[in-house]
């Protein structure tokens, strides 16, 4: 199958010089977890959440506005890149070796569009292959009380694209990674910095929790949980117990790697 089949055309770019503010509100806006990055309208690098993640509320940059920073402090060069005519199973290779949430496609060493691991799962929705071999058992979950921070430091540690929210021992919800970029860009950008430290601290799971249709109790057919994780346009789905404790998890990744090793398409 050709990359283009999943790709996403055109696709939004940003400059290298462009203050990172800007690049955060174009993924906002486009919903979008990466953008190529440009310098005199040659692909560069790209810059994706997980960068700015790393990045925003550093030690470094903290006391600073967003708008102060460039997209080239946290834009990954030496990206592989594909072509017009690469096939998936090379995306997907690539994307797992490199450990890459989004890779771009060049024509004419310009970037035309991109192919996204959220979106990868739409190569399952007529599979009726089981989803017991798909679950993440026993994954990180975090208290509803949670400070925001120890979520940021449990994805940044273990390469978390989401988090299920419990309070007690029942899911309530998940926190996304471009959910605490978009809380701490507004603090670091709006809040005073004499105050910023002290309102990050006090900001809880809670406060950026969203709720979620993508659940699903038992083993339906990976169909489901694939549909179930489109139609929240999501990073993955939440496998229940009967009482809602958390069993599991789906993630995005997880369809990339069956692409590449499973084919169950």
């Amino acid at each position: 199958m050709k990359s283009f089949i999943l790709a996403r055309f055109p696709i939004p770019s940003v400059d290298k010089d462009q203050p990172l503010s800007n690049a955060i509100e174009i993924m906002e806006y486009e919903g979008l977890s990466a953008l190529p990055v440009l310098d005199d309208g040659k692909f560069v690098g790209i810059v994706n959440v997980r960068g700015i993640l790393d990045r925003i509320w550093s030690e470094r940059v903290r006391m600073i506005s967003l708008s102060s920073l460039y997209v080239s402090s946290v834009m990954e060069t030496s990206i592989p890149t594909l072509s017009l005519d690469s096939n998936l199973l090379e995306a997907s290779e690539l994307m797992i070796k490199h450990g890459l949430i989004a890779i771009p496609i060049l024509n004419d060493g310009k970037p035309v569009g991109m192919i996204f691991e959220e979106d990868f799962p739409k190569l399952f929705l007529n599979s009726n292959v089981d989803s017991s071999g798909f679950i993440l058992r026993n994954p990180r979950i975090v208290d509803i009380d949670s400070s925001i921070l120890h979520v940021r430091s449990l994805m940044l540690k273990e390469d978390l694209r989401f988090i299920p929210v419990v309070k007690g021992e029942k899911f309530v919800g998940i926190v996304r990674d471009f959910d605490i970029v978009s809380v701490l860009k507004f603090i670091q950008d709006k809040v005073s910095p004499q105050h910023r430290a002290s309102r990050v601290r006090s900001l809880r799971a809670s406060d950026v929790m969203r709720s979620t249709k993508a659940y699903f109790y038992g083993t339906p057919p990976i169909s489901v949980v694939a549909k179930s994780i489109l139609d929240e346009r999501g990073l993955g789905a939440v496998a229940l117990n009967e009482d809602n404790s958390v069993l599991g998890v789906v993630n995005v990744r997880f369809f990339v790697k069956m692409l590449l090793f499973g084919g169950f398409v």
